[in-house]
Order: structure tokens, then sequence, then C-alpha cells
């Protein structure tokens, strides 16, 4: 805009006359600069007031080109927004296409609503027909006034679908008109924009001397333009808020319309209930005169036809009895067959007093000589009792041996009664944090331990980066230090501060094999006996706590031997992730557990820990090498609280596994080059030489691939490199047994293999300040001859 001003003052700058020969060549530089080749032969023939006016001349020249391309500039920008507005027009369309589509799709299922709800009416009037039709003989007058009532609502309801018809057509209606009114505006923008387009083009092309005119037009035309889309933008607002407050009024209206059906049809609901109940009272009375009456024939047995009804009518009971059978449950069967048991013995307290009353009849025929035919009679009487009585007791045994059948078939249906449970009672999952990076998290879980109990616990912050890079290392955890230290509470804080799970189990002594901890199967039974620990180590397959920390607490886990007890576990675990099983039937069986693999193994998930606290006097077992090469070993010192240290509020969250695992892997994945020199400089070195010639000690593919695990995790957690392999020499190598305690290792190999460590250690920058002060008190102690 800055330009236009300028181009309206007519009056140009006044350009000094030059002085020298030169000024040829600065009208040439001028006459170059506004596209014009100059001729040097004419320019020297010209004087100086001619070459002043050519110069003043070529300045407007180049003014107005520059003027002339600042004008195109803005005229391409307006082409651009022009372009713009055609596209989000395009975008407004189409989206006013898919609402009117998805409104379309309303509709239909609006419809489909509307069948179901006829469908039901229509099932709840045949219903009622039903009724009434049952029910005509004994409450006429009741029949017809529901029948009348039935229709009034039939006609109410035909009202309302009517209504609603009408109400759905007029929103359609008011929608189509709307949507149409918009599409034709947009038309109508998108025809007048391009007319203005061309005709902009035209007069740009026509009008380049008169240059101040067309740029006056051109801002009128762009301040229109600005209008023009101003109104348009209010049009499709207004139009957007009419059709809000139009499906707003028919959603209201047809809230109230659904209400109204409800209410009528928890009335036709209450009517039904209620007739219902009038059924079940005329049936219970049909029932007692029909009880009556077998009563009655009970009571008149004095003919071989009563008998033979009454045989009739219990093998009738016999074969309901039967039918009711299946598909009971055992309470309901031991139930009914005390009802039996009940029930033979009513019949035999009936025999004997039908058998007395023989006895008397026979008396009687003593005493009145009887006939022949009498007595014929009462005979058949008896032996007709005496068949009932023998069909009546087979049939008690059937029950009895369909009722063992069903125990048998239910024992066997359920042999892991509780983990069956578990199936049901942790179906659903639960909504976990993600964590992001280890170090913060690690930062973090020492505040949350802190306020995950009633007292504040401390842990130092390099003992949970152990702790963490710990759970990347291994599967099994064992916890050493004296009574006090908080090894048990470690476990069980970090559990409750991430959200996770604890199955403690309490190591006995004595303790052989795997069914002392995981429990046993019974034949005789067809029943497992499921053990803690196995319950914890399937809760951990279930979608409530598949992505949950689950720990199995083996407190106090050297009161046996892990190598015998735990002999299984420690083998699964040299097991690919997706392999490492524990067998616990020889044989598979019917209906197992969801999560059982091939129906008699369970899978040992990654998100299951064994962690066990160990204290070390004349009652437990030093663990042996097979054990500790495979588990990560902490030993817990009295922690010490800074002063003025303070635990922070935070939120208690359920932590996501899946989250913090990724997060392992990559870690390893980011480390391991630094992680595999650091190897290769310990394997090369002379501390290793030296643990291979004097100790018969070497490495193995396992360490290296712990070491790449614990290593990388515990960096990332905010730790150095060179602390987390000191700690897996101290716990692998510098133990007692290994290296350290034994009275065949001399002084000069102990102060060799220190020096070793040294130097090692120095060459990545790091003094090892506590394996080296584990080595020098071994030196002491033999040289004072202590062993």
């Amino acid at each position: 805009m800055a330009r236009k001003g300028k181009s309206r003052n007519s009056t140009p700058k006044p350009i000094e006359k030059p002085k020298s020969p030169s000024s040829n060549g600065v009208l040439g530089g001028l006459l170059k600069k506004v596209g014009v080749s100059p001729d040097e032969k004419l320019i020297s023939k010209l004087n100086e007031e001619e070459k002043q006016a050519l110069a003043d001349l070529t300045t407007q020249l180049e003014e107005l080109i520059k003027a002339n391309e600042l004008t195109k500039q803005e005229q391409e920008d307006i082409q651009t927004k022009i372009e713009l507005n055609v596209e989000q027009a395009a975008k407004d369309s189409e989206e006013a296409k898919s609402k009117l589509q998805s409104i379309k799709v309303k509709e239909e299922n609006l419809v489909s609503k509307e069948k179901e709800v006829l469908a039901k009416l229509n099932e709840l009037s045949s219903k009622e027909q039903t009724l009434l039709e049952k029910e005509a003989n004994a409450n006429a007058g009741f029949a017809l006034e529901r029948q009348k009532s039935l229709e009034s609502l039939k006609k109410e309801y035909q009202q309302v679908e009517q209504k609603i018809a009408k109400l759905d057509e007029q929103r359609r209606t008011n929608e189509l008109k709307m949507l149409e009114k918009q599409a034709q505006t947009e038309e109508l923008a998108k025809e007048q924009e391009n007319n203005r387009f061309e005709d902009l083009k035209k007069k740009l092309q026509a009008e380049k001397d008169e240059l101040a005119s067309r740029q006056l037009k051109l801002s009128n035309q762009i301040d229109e333009n600005k209008l023009l889309n101003e109104q348009l933008t209010k049009e499709l607002g207004e139009q957007a808020a009419m059709k809000k407050q139009a499906l707003e009024e028919i959603r209201r209206e047809f809230q109230t319309e659904k209400v109204t059906l409800e209410n009528k049809l928890k009335l036709l609901e209450d009517y039904r209930s209620r007739d219902q109940n009038e059924i079940k009272k005329l049936t219970d009375r049909l029932l007692g005169y029909k009880e009556l009456e077998r009563e009655a024939h009970i009571k008149e047995l004095g003919s071989p036809a009563a008998v033979l009804m009454r045989i009739d009518e219990l093998e009738k009971q016999l074969r309901d009895a039967r039918n009711k059978l299946k598909g009971r449950n055992e309470d309901d069967l031991e139930e009914e067959l005390g009802f039996y048991k009940e029930r033979a013995d009513d019949l035999e307290e009936e025999l004997r007093g039908l058998k007395q009353e023989h006895d008397e009849v026979k008396q009687r025929e003593g005493k009145y000589k009887l006939s022949i035919r009498e007595k014929l009679e009462l005979q058949k009487q008896k032996d007709l009792l005496e068949t009932s009585n023998a069909a009546l007791t087979h049939s008690i045994e059937s029950v009895k041996s369909q009722l063992d059948d069903l125990i048998e078939k239910q024992q066997s249906q359920e042999a892991f009664k509780e983990l069956t449970l578990m199936d049901r009672k942790y179906r659903e999952p639960v909504p976990a944090q993600q964590v992001n990076s280890l170090k913060d998290f690690t930062e973090e879980l020492q505040h949350r331990i802190a306020i995950s109990t009633d007292v504040e616990l401390y842990y130092d912050l390099d003992l949970l980066r152990k702790f963490m890079a710990g759970l990347a290392l291994s599967p099994l955890h064992v916890f050493q230090g004296i009574s006090g230290t908080g090894k048990t509470s470690l476990v069980n804080a970090f559990s409750k501060a991430v959200g996770g799970e604890v199955t403690k189990v309490r190591v006995q002594a004595g303790w052989r094999d795997r069914d002392d901890l995981i429990g046993h199967y019974n034949a005789f039974e067809k029943r497992y006996y499921e053990k803690e620990c196995l319950q914890g180590i399937y809760r951990a397959h279930t979608p409530s706590y598949e992505n949950r920390f689950n720990i199995i607490l083996l407190d106090e886990m050297n009161l046996s031997r892990p190598e015998q007890y735990f002999a299984e576990f420690l083998s699964a675990m040299e097991e690919n992730e997706h392999e490492r099983t524990v067998v616990l039937m020889d044989s598979s069986i019917a209906n197992p557990p969801k999560y059982f693999v091939e129906d008699r193994k369970l899978l040992l998930k990654s998100n299951t820990w064994f962690m066990g606290t160990a204290n070390h006097d004349e009652t437990t077992f030093e663990f042996a090498d097979k054990t500790h090469d495979r588990a990560f070993t902490l030993d817990l010192e009295k922690q010490v609280k800074p002063d003025g240290w303070q635990a922070k509020a935070i939120r208690n969250t359920v932590i996501d596994f899946g989250s913090v695992n990724e997060l392992f892997e990559k870690a390893e994945r980011t480390h391991s080059k630094l992680i595999l020199d650091m190897l290769k400089k310990l394997v090369n070195s002379e501390f290793t030489n030296i643990l291979e010639r004097q100790f018969g000690i070497g490495w193995g593919n396992r360490f290296e691939a712990q070491s790449l695990r614990f290593i990388s995790v515990y960096k990332d957690s905010g730790g150095h490199e060179a602390d987390a392999l000191e700690h897996l020499l101290i716990t692998r190598v510098l133990r007692k047994g290994k290296v350290l305690g034994r009275y065949d290792i001399s002084i000069d190999k102990l102060k060799d293999l220190k020096s070793a460590l040294s130097k090692i250690f120095k060459s990545i920058n790091c003094t090892a300040t506590k394996a080296i002060e584990i080595i020098e008190s071994e030196i002491t102690r033999k040289e004072e001859g202590v062993y």
C-alpha cells in the first residue's frame, strides 16, 4: 500500500546532473534496469538536458514497473485466498453431505428401534391375549376391561407412531432445505468469486496506463470480497445454529415420547406380573386339589385297581424326578436325595401299617373264617405292595448312583477350583499409568515407596537403581542381610507403590519338591490342591493383572534347599520367554483353566518375579552356585535417611508393566555397544586370567546376557555403568565360597587379584572402592589367621 501512495505523488525525485563523461554509463545502467538496450551512439549525441529528461523518464518507468510487480503480487495473493475459499467451500459441502448421510443412518436406526418396540408390543399383546383366554372362565369381566384398555393403548401407540413419523419427516425436510440452501449459497459464492477473478485479470491486462485508478478499484473489490466472506460466514453460522436448534427440538420431543412409551410399557409389565400372580394362585389352588386327591387315593388302597393307580403315580413321579436330575447341581441333588429318603421311610412306614392291617385281616380271617377268595385278594394286595416297595427301593438306589456320578463329574470338571474362579473374577482389565523414563521413574519410586505404608520408609536411590536393573536381569531375586534391614518391607512397599500384587509364601523347613511349593493333584478326589504360589503365578495371566507387577515373596527361602523345591522353576528360567512352562499334571484334563498351556502346563509370565528373603544362621542352608548364577542378589544394609529429606506427595496409581518392559529393551539396544566393549576388556584382562588360572572361574554366555540387561537399565536409571559392573562382580565372584572365605587361597593370590581388579576399573575410569575393600578385608583376615 505504501507503493500506492508513492505512485499518486506524480513529482519524481530530481537526479543530479552528471559532472563527468561517466554519465553515459549511469544512463546506460538505468536503461538496462528497465529492460531497454541502450544505443551508445544515440546517447552520445544527446545534450545534458535531453540526457536528464531521459534519465527522469527511465526512473519513472522503473517505479511504474515496481508498482506493477507489487500489484501483480497482491493479485496472486488474492487469487490464492479465493482458491482457499473455494477449497474450504468444497470441504464444507463434503461435511454437509457426510452429516446428511449420518442423519440418514440415525433415521434408519430409529426406524429399526421403532420396529423392535412394535414387535415387543405385539409380543406383549399376544401374551396378554393368552392370559385373558386362561382367565376367561374365572374372571370374564376383568378380561373385557383389560382388552378395552389394551385396545386404547394400541390406539395411543399408533397415534404416537404417527406423530413420530411426522416429526421425522418434518426434520428431514428441514435439514434437506437447509443443506440445499447452503449448497446453493456456496455455489453462488464460488461462481461470484470466479467471475470477479476473471474480471480482475482482464482489467489488469487492459488498464496498465491507469495504474492508480486500477489500484483503487482493486482495493474496493478486496473490501467487497471480505464483506461477502463475512456475510457468507454469518449465514453459515446462522444455518448451523438453526440446524442445531431443530435437532435439539426433535431430540427433546423424541425423548418425551420415549419416556411416555416406557411408562406405558412398564404399566403393561405391571399388568402382566399381576396376571401372572393371579394365575400362580389359581395353579396353587389346583395343585392343592390334586394333592387332596392323591392323599385320598393313598388312604383308599382297598382294591387292586387303586394299588395299580398308586404304582402308576409313583412311576410317573420317578420319571419326573429323573428329568429334574438333568442339569441339577450337587446341593439340589443332595436335598432331593434327602427328600426321597424321607419318602422311602414314609412308604416303609406305610408298608408296615399295611402289613399290620394284613395281619389284623388274617386274625379276622381266623376268627370269622374268611373265604379263600378274600385270602387271595389280600395276598395280591401284599404282593403288589411289596412290588411297589421294591420299585421304590430300586429308584432310590438309581438316584444315589446318578448323584454319585454327578458328584464325580463335577469334581473332575473343577479340578482347579480356585484358578477357574479367577477366570471369572479377574476378567476385567485395569487402567495403568505409562512410564516414559527409567531415570524419572526410579527417582519417583523413592517417594512412592516412602508414602506407600503408614510408616515412612527410606531406601537409598542407588539401591533402587540396582533393584530396577535386577527386574530386567532375572525373574529370581535374593535379598540378604541381617534381620530388620527391610528385606520384606522393600518387596511389599514396591508392590504397593506400583499397584502390583504380592503373594506371600512362607517356606518351611523340610520342603523337598515342587509339590510343597505349588500343591499336588489328588487322583482319588480328582482335585488339585492349589497352594498360594500356584494361585499367584496364575493370577498374572488374568486380564486384571496381566499388565501389572506380580511378585511371589518366598519368605526365609533358604530354610530348605531352593535347589530341590525350586528346581523346576530354575530350569524354566533358562528357557525362552514364551517357553517357561511348569508341568502340573502328566496328562491333560477336561475343562482346564483358561490360561493353561496344552491343558496341563502353566507359563511363567514375564511380569512375574520370585523374590526371596534369606538369613544366614545355623537353621538355614547356603545357596548353591546354580541358584546364585541365575538370581539377582542384593545385600541390604540399614538405611539412613539424610537430614531434611522428605517424601513428596505422589498420587498412588497402577504402573503399566508393558511400558517399563519396553524401556528395559530400549536401554539394552541403546547401550549394547558400550557394554560389550566393557565386557571385552574384562575378558581379555589379567583379572580374568587370574580367575581362570588360580580359581578355576570363567565367564559364560549367561553372564554376558545378564550384564547387557543389568548394566543398561542401571545406566538409564541414572547410574554409572562401572558401578553396575562392580555389583555383578561382587555378587558373582567376590562372594563367600567362590573366591573369598576359602582356606586354599593364599594372600599373594588375593593381592594379585586386587591389583588386576584395580587395573581393569582404572581402564574404564572407576575406582571400584567397594570391591577393593572386600578383597582387602579378606587379606586382613588371612593375615590375622581368621578363616
